[in-house]
Protein backbone atom coordinates (compact mmCIF):
# COMPACT_ATOMS: atom_id res chain seq x y z
CA UNK A 1 0.00 0.00 0.00
CA UNK A 2 2.87 2.39 0.78
CA UNK A 3 4.36 1.92 -2.66
CA UNK A 4 1.01 2.57 -4.31
CA UNK A 5 0.54 5.80 -2.33
CA UNK A 6 4.00 7.02 -3.27
CA UNK A 7 3.42 6.26 -6.93
CA UNK A 8 0.10 8.12 -6.78
CA UNK A 9 1.70 11.21 -5.21
CA UNK A 10 4.53 11.16 -7.73
CA UNK A 11 2.01 10.92 -10.55
CA UNK A 12 0.07 13.93 -9.26
CA UNK A 13 3.21 15.95 -8.78
CA UNK A 14 4.46 15.28 -12.28
CA UNK A 15 1.06 15.79 -13.93
CA UNK A 16 -0.02 19.06 -12.27
CA UNK A 17 2.10 22.14 -11.88
CA UNK A 18 1.42 25.84 -12.12
CA UNK A 19 3.53 28.13 -14.28
CA UNK A 20 4.97 31.45 -13.15
CA UNK A 21 2.69 33.20 -15.65
CA UNK A 22 -0.37 31.54 -14.06
CA UNK A 23 0.91 32.51 -10.61
CA UNK A 24 1.11 36.16 -11.63
CA UNK A 25 -2.42 36.02 -13.06
CA UNK A 26 -3.77 34.37 -9.92
CA UNK A 27 -2.05 36.98 -7.72
CA UNK A 28 -3.70 39.75 -9.73
CA UNK A 29 -7.12 38.15 -9.18
CA UNK A 30 -6.50 37.67 -5.44
CA UNK A 31 -5.58 41.34 -5.12
CA UNK A 32 -8.57 42.57 -7.12
CA UNK A 33 -11.20 40.27 -5.61
CA UNK A 34 -10.03 39.91 -1.99
CA UNK A 35 -7.44 42.63 -1.43
CA UNK A 36 -4.79 39.98 -0.73
CA UNK A 37 -1.58 41.21 -2.30
CA UNK A 38 1.10 38.69 -3.28
CA UNK A 39 2.15 40.55 -6.43
CA UNK A 40 5.58 41.50 -5.06
CA UNK A 41 6.39 38.19 -3.43
CA UNK A 42 9.39 36.43 -4.95
CA UNK A 43 7.93 34.57 -7.94
CA UNK A 44 9.96 31.36 -7.60
CA UNK A 45 8.98 30.96 -3.93
CA UNK A 46 5.32 31.64 -4.73
CA UNK A 47 5.35 29.11 -7.55
CA UNK A 48 6.87 26.44 -5.32
CA UNK A 49 4.28 27.23 -2.65
CA UNK A 50 1.35 26.95 -5.05
CA UNK A 51 2.65 23.68 -6.46
CA UNK A 52 2.86 22.46 -2.86
CA UNK A 53 -0.83 23.36 -2.45
CA UNK A 54 -1.75 21.49 -5.65
CA UNK A 55 -0.01 18.38 -4.38
CA UNK A 56 -1.37 18.58 -0.84
CA UNK A 57 -4.98 18.85 -1.99
CA UNK A 58 -4.54 16.29 -4.79
CA UNK A 59 -5.80 18.68 -7.45
CA UNK A 60 -6.10 17.35 -10.96
CA UNK A 61 -5.50 20.68 -12.70
CA UNK A 62 -4.64 24.32 -12.04
CA UNK A 63 -8.23 25.12 -13.04
CA UNK A 64 -9.31 23.27 -9.90
CA UNK A 65 -7.17 25.65 -7.81
CA UNK A 66 -8.63 28.70 -9.55
CA UNK A 67 -12.23 27.57 -9.09
CA UNK A 68 -11.82 26.75 -5.41
CA UNK A 69 -10.16 30.08 -4.63
CA UNK A 70 -12.80 32.08 -6.47
CA UNK A 71 -15.92 30.42 -5.04
CA UNK A 72 -14.93 28.90 -1.70
CA UNK A 73 -13.89 31.34 1.05
CA UNK A 74 -13.19 28.49 3.46
CA UNK A 75 -10.67 27.08 0.99
CA UNK A 76 -9.23 30.56 0.48
CA UNK A 77 -8.28 30.68 4.18
CA UNK A 78 -6.73 27.21 3.90
CA UNK A 79 -4.86 28.28 0.77
CA UNK A 80 -3.38 31.33 2.52
CA UNK A 81 -2.33 29.19 5.49
CA UNK A 82 -0.69 26.60 3.23
CA UNK A 83 1.07 29.24 1.19
CA UNK A 84 2.49 31.18 4.13
CA UNK A 85 3.50 28.25 6.33
CA UNK A 86 6.94 28.64 7.92
CA UNK A 87 9.19 26.85 10.36
CA UNK A 88 9.60 28.06 13.93
CA UNK A 89 10.46 26.60 17.30
CA UNK A 90 11.23 27.62 20.84
CA UNK A 91 14.72 29.17 21.22
CA UNK A 92 15.59 28.22 17.65
CA UNK A 93 19.23 29.15 16.91
CA UNK A 94 20.44 29.57 20.52
CA UNK A 95 23.47 31.56 19.34
CA UNK A 96 21.11 34.17 17.92
CA UNK A 97 19.19 34.48 21.19
CA UNK A 98 22.46 34.91 23.06
CA UNK A 99 23.13 37.98 20.91
CA UNK A 100 19.62 39.31 21.63
CA UNK A 101 20.26 38.72 25.32
CA UNK A 102 23.40 40.84 25.01
CA UNK A 103 21.59 43.87 23.50
CA UNK A 104 18.58 43.85 25.83
CA UNK A 105 20.30 45.55 28.81
CA UNK A 106 20.07 48.86 26.95
CA UNK A 107 16.35 48.78 27.80
CA UNK A 108 16.87 48.32 31.54
CA UNK A 109 15.80 51.87 32.35
CA UNK A 110 13.13 52.02 29.68
CA UNK A 111 9.69 52.67 31.09
CA UNK A 112 7.93 51.07 28.14
CA UNK A 113 9.56 48.41 25.99
CA UNK A 114 7.51 47.56 22.87
CA UNK A 115 8.54 44.68 20.61
CA UNK A 116 6.95 43.51 17.36
CA UNK A 117 7.49 40.02 15.93
CA UNK A 118 6.39 40.36 12.29
CA UNK A 119 5.58 36.98 10.73
CA UNK A 120 5.41 35.22 14.10
CA UNK A 121 3.79 31.99 12.83
CA UNK A 122 2.65 29.80 15.75
CA UNK A 123 4.26 31.99 18.39
CA UNK A 124 7.33 30.13 19.62
CA UNK A 125 9.62 33.08 18.91
CA UNK A 126 7.27 35.43 20.76
CA UNK A 127 7.27 33.25 23.86
CA UNK A 128 11.05 32.89 23.61
CA UNK A 129 11.37 36.66 23.80
CA UNK A 130 8.92 36.82 26.71
CA UNK A 131 10.99 34.29 28.70
CA UNK A 132 14.20 36.17 27.95
CA UNK A 133 12.67 39.47 29.06
CA UNK A 134 11.24 37.88 32.20
CA UNK A 135 14.58 36.38 33.21
CA UNK A 136 16.27 39.76 32.68
CA UNK A 137 13.69 41.65 34.74
CA UNK A 138 12.28 43.51 31.72
CA UNK A 139 8.95 41.77 31.16
CA UNK A 140 6.76 43.87 33.46
CA UNK A 141 7.42 47.02 31.42
CA UNK A 142 7.14 45.27 28.07
CA UNK A 143 4.45 44.85 25.48
CA UNK A 144 4.96 42.24 22.75
CA UNK A 145 2.95 42.07 19.54
CA UNK A 146 3.06 39.00 17.30
CA UNK A 147 1.59 39.33 13.83
CA UNK A 148 1.05 37.04 10.88
CA UNK A 149 -1.02 36.86 7.71
CA UNK A 150 -2.44 33.46 8.67
CA UNK A 151 -5.36 33.36 11.10
CA UNK A 152 -4.77 29.65 11.70
CA UNK A 153 -1.23 30.04 13.03
CA UNK A 154 -2.27 33.03 15.13
CA UNK A 155 -4.99 30.97 16.78
CA UNK A 156 -2.39 28.32 17.65
CA UNK A 157 -0.05 31.01 18.97
CA UNK A 158 -2.70 32.37 21.33
CA UNK A 159 -3.34 28.89 22.75
CA UNK A 160 0.38 28.26 23.25
CA UNK A 161 0.22 24.47 23.26
CA UNK A 162 2.85 22.55 21.31
CA UNK A 163 3.28 18.89 20.48
CA UNK A 164 7.02 18.36 20.32
CA UNK A 165 9.96 16.84 22.13
CA UNK A 166 10.23 19.09 25.16
CA UNK A 167 13.67 17.82 26.11
CA UNK A 168 15.09 19.04 22.80
CA UNK A 169 13.49 22.47 23.21
CA UNK A 170 14.65 22.81 26.81
CA UNK A 171 18.22 22.00 25.76
CA UNK A 172 18.22 24.97 23.38
CA UNK A 173 16.65 27.21 25.99
CA UNK A 174 19.17 26.28 28.66
CA UNK A 175 22.04 27.14 26.32
CA UNK A 176 20.84 30.74 26.49
CA UNK A 177 19.62 30.76 30.11
CA UNK A 178 21.60 28.04 31.94
CA UNK A 179 19.94 28.54 35.36
CA UNK A 180 16.36 28.65 34.09
CA UNK A 181 13.62 26.80 35.94
CA UNK A 182 11.55 25.37 33.08
CA UNK A 183 8.53 24.75 35.29
CA UNK A 184 8.22 28.50 35.82
CA UNK A 185 6.97 28.99 32.28
CA UNK A 186 5.64 25.62 31.05
CA UNK A 187 3.40 22.76 31.96
CA UNK A 188 4.94 19.84 30.12
CA UNK A 189 5.23 16.16 29.41
CA UNK A 190 7.94 14.50 27.26
CA UNK A 191 6.15 15.23 23.97
CA UNK A 192 3.91 18.17 24.74
CA UNK A 193 4.13 21.50 26.52
CA UNK A 194 1.93 24.50 27.11
CA UNK A 195 2.79 28.08 27.99
CA UNK A 196 1.63 29.18 31.44
CA UNK A 197 -0.91 31.97 31.61
CA UNK A 198 1.33 34.54 33.30
CA UNK A 199 3.77 34.46 30.36
CA UNK A 200 0.95 35.58 28.04
CA UNK A 201 0.03 38.65 30.07
CA UNK A 202 2.07 41.14 28.00
CA UNK A 203 1.51 39.49 24.62
CA UNK A 204 -1.08 40.12 21.91
CA UNK A 205 -1.43 38.43 18.53
CA UNK A 206 -2.92 40.27 15.56
CA UNK A 207 -3.51 39.49 11.90
CA UNK A 208 -1.43 41.73 9.71
CA UNK A 209 -0.40 41.86 6.06
CA UNK A 210 3.04 43.42 5.69
CA UNK A 211 2.33 44.17 2.05
CA UNK A 212 -0.37 46.66 3.04
CA UNK A 213 1.92 48.53 5.39
CA UNK A 214 -0.55 48.64 8.26
CA UNK A 215 0.84 50.56 11.25
CA UNK A 216 0.56 48.62 14.51
CA UNK A 217 2.14 51.30 16.67
CA UNK A 218 5.62 52.52 17.59
CA UNK A 219 8.21 49.99 18.74
CA UNK A 220 11.65 49.81 20.30
CA UNK A 221 12.48 46.59 18.48
CA UNK A 222 11.12 44.74 15.45
CA UNK A 223 12.02 41.17 14.57
CA UNK A 224 11.16 40.01 11.05
CA UNK A 225 13.12 36.81 10.70
CA UNK A 226 13.18 34.66 7.55
CA UNK A 227 10.16 36.45 6.11
CA UNK A 228 11.71 38.77 3.54
CA UNK A 229 13.20 35.81 1.67
CA UNK A 230 9.76 35.57 0.05
CA UNK A 231 9.76 39.20 -1.14
CA UNK A 232 11.23 40.76 -4.27
CA UNK A 233 13.55 43.76 -4.01
CA UNK A 234 10.78 46.32 -4.52
CA UNK A 235 8.61 44.88 -1.76
CA UNK A 236 11.57 44.52 0.60
CA UNK A 237 12.26 48.25 0.35
CA UNK A 238 8.60 49.09 0.85
CA UNK A 239 8.45 46.88 3.96
CA UNK A 240 11.70 48.34 5.28
CA UNK A 241 10.25 51.83 5.01
CA UNK A 242 7.18 50.61 6.88
CA UNK A 243 9.36 49.15 9.64
CA UNK A 244 11.42 52.33 9.79
CA UNK A 245 8.27 54.39 10.35
CA UNK A 246 7.15 51.94 13.04
CA UNK A 247 10.33 52.25 15.09
CA UNK A 248 11.42 54.78 17.67
CA UNK A 249 14.73 56.61 17.18
CA UNK A 250 17.78 54.36 17.67
CA UNK A 251 15.52 51.28 17.86
CA UNK A 252 16.65 47.85 16.69
CA UNK A 253 15.55 45.90 13.61
CA UNK A 254 16.43 42.21 13.42
CA UNK A 255 16.22 39.90 10.39
CA UNK A 256 16.79 36.17 9.92
CA UNK A 257 19.91 34.33 8.87
CA UNK A 258 18.38 33.61 5.46
CA UNK A 259 17.09 37.10 4.75
CA UNK A 260 18.93 39.42 2.40
CA UNK A 261 18.57 43.17 2.83
CA UNK A 262 17.77 44.95 -0.45
CA UNK A 263 20.13 47.32 -2.19
CA UNK A 264 19.70 50.75 -0.63
CA UNK A 265 18.71 49.51 2.83
CA UNK A 266 21.45 51.73 4.31
CA UNK A 267 19.04 54.62 3.86
CA UNK A 268 17.02 53.36 6.82
CA UNK A 269 19.23 51.02 8.88
CA UNK A 270 22.85 50.60 9.94
CA UNK A 271 24.24 47.19 10.86
CA UNK A 272 25.40 46.99 14.49
CA UNK A 273 25.80 43.22 14.91
CA UNK A 274 26.53 41.40 11.62
CA UNK A 275 26.49 37.89 13.10
CA UNK A 276 23.11 38.46 14.75
CA UNK A 277 21.72 40.32 11.70
CA UNK A 278 20.85 43.18 14.08
CA UNK A 279 20.40 46.68 12.64
CA UNK A 280 19.86 50.09 14.21
CA UNK A 281 17.34 52.59 12.90
CA UNK A 282 18.96 55.69 11.44
CA UNK A 283 17.81 58.88 13.13
CA UNK A 284 16.88 60.29 9.72
CA UNK A 285 16.83 58.50 6.34
CA UNK A 286 20.15 58.83 4.52
CA UNK A 287 20.35 60.09 0.98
Amino acid sequence: MLGTANQHNTSIKSKVSISEEEVRSLCAVLKRKYGIDFTNYEIHSLTRGMNRVLLKHKMESTLDLWSRILVNRDFLRTFIDDLTVNLTELFRNPDFWMKVRDVLPQYTNSGNLRIWHAGCSTGEEVYTMAILLSEMGLYQNAKIVGSDLSSRVLAAAEVGEYHANFKRYSKSLLEVLPTLNMGKYFDHSPNQFSVKKHLKSKISFVQNNLVKGEILGQFNMILCRNVMIYFDEQLKMRVLEHFYNSLEEDALFIIGYYDMMPQGHEKYFTIVHPEGRIYKRNQTPKG
